[in-house]
């Protein structure tokens, strides 16, 4: 009965995602990133998809940690430090950091 619930849920998220439909919404490519890490967060490590049946062989392996895990995790971290590195501060011309449109609106209005 939960696997139904769960198809309905999923087909009601599809459904909403499809009625707020926009032609080509100014999105950034880099919100995979974050997307990325919450659902690994919220399921299961990477070793624990590839692998779902390996039981491990000790306690000391669990307090360890999976090598790949790991580096998943710090290429995303990096991946995402990258991101913010390249974008840098966004300031607008008054030297306020506002929200993209504002800042959008004043840099095409001509000045008066």
């Amino acid at each position: 009965m939960s696997e139904l619930g769960t198809l309905v849920c999923a087909a009601g998220i599809f459904l909403l995602f499809w009625l707020d439909r926009d032609g080509a919404p100014e999105v950034s490519h880099a919100l995979w990133i974050p997307f990325a890490w919450m659902f690994l967060a919220g399921s299961r490590m990477v070793t624990e998809w590839l692998n779902p049946g390996a039981e491990p062989e000790s306690t000391d392996v669990l307090y360890d940690g999976s090598p790949l895990d790991r580096f998943v995790i710090t290429a995303l971290l990096l991946v995402g430090l990258a991101v913010l590195l390249r974008r840098g501060p966004r300031v607008g011309p008054d030297g306020d950091i506002g929200p993209v449109e504002e800042r959008r609106a004043t840099r095409a209005d001509p000045p008066a």
